[in-house]
């Protein structure tokens, strides 16, 4: 009987990839660089948290709109700033979610992917510790 099963399983795998069904993965390519590097990389970059967000589109064009209150200014911004950051949340397509009740880390052109840098202030702790250290201001420009 488990022989059976195998081969209908196996039957039903083959005939899935030979009927021209294609699905999307998200693939990110290179790595990130220095955070350095990523703070140049990219126009806005802060810690803030999420104030609202909405869906919008339709049918295969859905995506997202989320809102920041920047609580943390490293480039393009101030403190208390809000910010919109458009993103897909389909993970397929490399869409992320941002949780409503953690800070997060956000590199920004105005869109973000699960392939940007940045990501919830729990896990990006070191980086911000980076990011402090970039953009503090040189004891001398006091």
């Amino acid at each position: 009987m488990r022989t059976l099963f195998r081969i209908a399983g196996t039957f039903a795998v083959l005939q899935a990839l030979s009927s021209g069904v294609a699905w999307a993965v998200c693939s990110c390519e290179g790595g990130t660089g220095s955070p350095s590097d990523r703070l140049e990389s990219y126009d806005l970059v802060f810690v803030g948290t999420v104030t609202k967000g909405r869906p919008w589109g339709c049918g295969s064009d859905l995506g997202h709109t989320t809102h920041f209150e920047v609580i943390e200014a490293f480039k393009g911004v101030e403190v208390g700033d809000e910010v919109e950051v458009f993103h897909d949340t389909n993970s397929d397509e490399c869409g992320v979610t941002f949780a409503r009740t953690i800070p997060h880390l956000v590199y920004t052109d105005g869109a973000v992917d699960l392939c940007d840098p940045g990501g919830p202030e729990t896990e990006t702790d070191r980086e911000i510790e980076d990011l402090r250290e970039l953009t503090a201001p040189d004891e001398g420009d006091e």
